[in-house]
């Protein structure tokens, strides 16, 4: 594999996988209608709102989210992507780190807060009726909730890694058997997630994480 994006296309390609939409983590297989006279004016009252009276979206080093009885201490924000933010914190309660999942101001102001609040539990319902422990190639979720100011939030485990985006990056092309092993890996993570009717929708390299345990790499997506 000559390349960093030749490794990326492979996998992709090979899983047909090509991800396209908002960014969502997944999404069920169904019928989305819409309806173009009513529901488009409330739409556009409620962004209209929305955007009037923003949450808080940006969290500093140390700042603590609280609610429920949760505490969460943030570390640092991870990435910023089409649809969320994710940060890095400290789980009070459960004294491990966590991710949280918040959406960017740009889509709540786009869509407005009822449909990203819609969206970010849906999510959540349907991440928590999967079984994760059976799969060590899937990030596990872990709760949801929503904040005073209406920001909903999904938190989800942390994994220690690099992602391979990076790793490509950093150390060049890999080996034909470690590239098949990584979409092997990948794969049966995907697959469980479609036996469940679910669509992961933004598989790519940096939301692909290589986490090694006893000097083994796995795939964490």
């Amino acid at each position: 594999f000559p390349s960093h994006d030749t490794v990326m296309y492979t996998m992709m390609t090979g899983l047909g996988i090509f991800a396209k939409g908002l960014g969502v983590m997944v999404s069920k297989d169904e019928t989305v209608k819409a309806d173009p006279g009513k529901a488009d004016k409330g739409r556009k009252s409620d962004r209209a709102q929305s955007a009037a009276n923003p949450p808080k979206f940006l969290w500093d080093k140390e700042e603590s989210i609280e609610t429920q009885g949760l505490i969460y201490t943030i570390e640092k924000n991870l990435a910023t992507g089409g649809f969320g933010n994710t940060y890095k914190a400290w789980d009070n309660k459960k004294n491990k780190w966590v991710v949280l999942k918040m959406p960017t101001p740009r889509i709540w102001k786009d869509l407005g807060s009822e449909e990203c609040q819609k969206i970010f539990r849906e999510e959540g319902d349907r991440l928590g009726g999967f079984k994760f422990s059976e799969n060590p190639h899937l990030v596990t979720y872990e709760t949801r909730f929503q904040l005073p100011d209406g920001l909903p939030v999904i938190v989800m485990e942390y994994v220690e890694g690099e992602n391979l985006w990076d790793r490509i990056g950093s150390q060049g092309s890999v080996s034909e058997q470690r590239a098949l092993n990584y979409i092997h890996q990948l794969s049966q993570g995907v697959r469980a997630l479609h036996q469940a009717k679910l669509y992961h929708r933004d598989i790519k390299p940096e939301n692909i994480i290589l986490k090694v345990e006893e000097d083994t790499e796995t795939l964490v997506s």
